[in-house]
């Protein structure tokens, strides 16, 4: 496989290669967000509670949703007097507000052309776009990570930490992740690492390693020098 990105730096030559291999963001990574999505043709967000799950594999999800929900009314007591005025993504993001305790909800995008991306905001193009999903956090989650769900500073925190995570998810759908090699004047390899999200963070990584290895190899001359 050739380098997608030579740079020379300090004698060596860094290599940079797309990751075929990255870790999954949303099976691998112990994720702070919990997302829920719903596309007929791809397998995207989270592994959920079971009626969730029974909602994403049905033909029909917002009913299943809506059926439960009227079961947890009954079995707790409830009167949802306003469930028929939700439809919808209003009908998920009710469910989760009612029955996953759910205190910040974003929604997500899903842009298919030529490959599929990923974001919290709308996309220009009403064709091959549109919600594929939402991406949410529990009260009790928040709670424990960064205290008072109903605190409009802690509000803003929790959302820029799921859109934190929903870029990493898009990286990965993108296909925007690095690996390098750090090779030395005689093209032997001296440093390699895999798994960076973003181009910028593979090079900075990789200037940083290749700093390591220009003092390792400088002491190895001096090494050498001085035995003789």
């Amino acid at each position: 496989m050739e380098p997608i990105e030579t740079e020379e730096y300090k004698g060596l030559t860094i290599e940079i290669y797309p990751d075929e291999d990255p870790m999954h963001p949303r099976v691998d990574w112990d994720n702070f967000g919990k997302m829920f999505c719903l596309h007929k043709r791809y397998n995207l967000g989270d592994k959920l509670s079971h009626t969730l799950e029974c909602a994403k594999k049905n033909s029909t999800p917002m009913e299943v949703l809506r059926e439960h929900l009227l079961n947890h009314a009954e079995e707790n007591g409830w009167d949802i007097k306003d469930l028929d005025g939700h439809h919808g993504w209003d009908l998920v993001k009710f469910y989760l507000r009612t029955v996953e305790d759910a205190a910040v909800i974003l929604p997500l995008y899903l842009y298919d052309h030529s490959g599929i991306t990923i974001s919290t905001g709308p996309f220009s193009c009403p064709w091959d776009s549109g919600q594929v999903g939402l991406i949410y956090a529990t009260k009790a989650d928040i709670l424990k990570e960064f205290g008072d769900p109903n605190d409009e500073k802690v509000e803003e925190r929790v959302e820029k930490r799921l859109e934190g995570e929903v870029e990493s998810y898009d990286q990965y759908l993108t296909g925007d992740i690095y690996g390098f090699i750090i090779k030395d004047k005689d093209e032997e390899e001296r440093e390699s690492c895999w798994g960076f999200f973003g181009m910028e963070h593979c090079k900075e990584e990789a200037r940083l390693a290749a700093d390591a290895v220009a003092i390792a190899i400088d002491d190895e001359e001096c090494t050498v020098n001085l035995c003789d």
